[in-house]
């Protein structure tokens, strides 16, 4: 792989797969590496392929650039939205009960998508709706959904 794929799947790897452009947030580890790697390529050219995600990226980037104190090797084409995402991530980097509440509504609205995104698909999709059709009938999965959701009281086990 070439570096600037590395690159951008270092980045892929924490902003798409695990909701971190979301969030707002970046894990060191990625980052440190989006680092490194922009020593060896131009990082702001590394995505310039990838128009879907080029935005979820740059963000990435700027982020990078902020908390490494600005290196040059990281430097990013500022846009509006990449200057909106900016202001938010360091508004959230300083007040944790703001990230708090923002990182609870995240997670619902992820939740929600994501079984929403579940039922959309098991309209078109045979297997899908096969599934989703077992699932639901599953007595032990309604009872643990009426306990989750505080309808009845889990019974308690030594």
């Amino acid at each position: 792989m070439s570096y600037k794929n590395q690159l951008s799947l270092s980045i892929i790897a924490k902003q798409i797969n695990d909701d971190g452009f979301y969030y707002k947030n970046i894990m060191l580890r990625n980052a440190y590496d989006v680092y490194l790697l922009s020593k060896k390529t131009i990082a702001k050219d590394a995505f310039s392929k990838f128009n879907t995600l080029k935005n979820p990226l740059s963000c990435f980037l700027a982020s990078c650039f902020e908390v490494f104190n600005k290196p040059n090797s990281l430097k990013y084409t500022s846009t509006k939205k990449i200057e909106t995402y900016l202001a938010r991530f360091n508004e959230l980097l300083k007040n944790d009960e703001l990230r708090n509440k923002q990182n609870k509504k995240i997670d619902q609205k992820i939740f929600i998508k994501k079984r929403l995104d579940i039922i959309y698909k098991s309209f078109f999709n045979k297997p899908y709706r096969s599934w989703l059709f077992k699932r639901i009938t599953d007595k032990n999965w309604q009872k643990e959904k009426l306990i989750q959701l505080g309808f009845i009281k889990q019974k308690r086990t030594l």
